[in-house]
């Protein structure tokens, strides 16, 4: 296996593509839950604090290098998508307003759990921290 710094992460694209998957070294062998947040700064910070995380790169893509990357990981392995609390104010053309992070957890969690065939929760932060990094300091 390839030797990484404590904390230090790899990231993976799809060929042709431009966004990537940030992947910690070491995510498989931690214990627990996988851990799926948006970016690479919540990925590192879920990974200090000894957790198994994946980032992905923003709240809706990724998902097919997920689906690639967790294939073959042992179901009875939770798998949890975690979202920003990053809801926007209503306007005049949406009245609840836009809510991105919630909106792309329960989309990636959606995706994951038909393309595995297993089940796949999502959740958010508790209020207010606007995500798992704003939380965990």
């Amino acid at each position: 296996p390839e030797q990484r710094a404590a904390g230090e992460a790899n990231k993976k694209m799809r060929l042709g593509g431009t966004h990537g998957l940030s992947i910690p070294a070491g995510w498989r062998d931690r214990p627990g839950p996988l851990w799926l947040p948006e970016g690479a700064s919540n990925t590192l910070a879920l990974t200090a604090a000894g957790l198994s995380a994946v980032g992905r790169p923003s709240n809706k893509a990724g998902v097919d290098v997920l689906i690639d990357l967790l294939r073959d990981l042992p179901a009875d392995r939770e798998v949890i998508v975690v979202g920003d609390n990053d809801r926007k104010p209503p306007t005049k053309q949406r009245t609840d307003g836009e809510w991105p992070g919630r909106e792309g957890a329960e989309y990636t969690a959606g995706r994951l759990a038909a393309a595995l065939g297993r089940p796949v929760r999502w959740t958010m932060p508790p209020p207010p921290a606007k995500d798992v990094r704003a939380w965990l300091t």
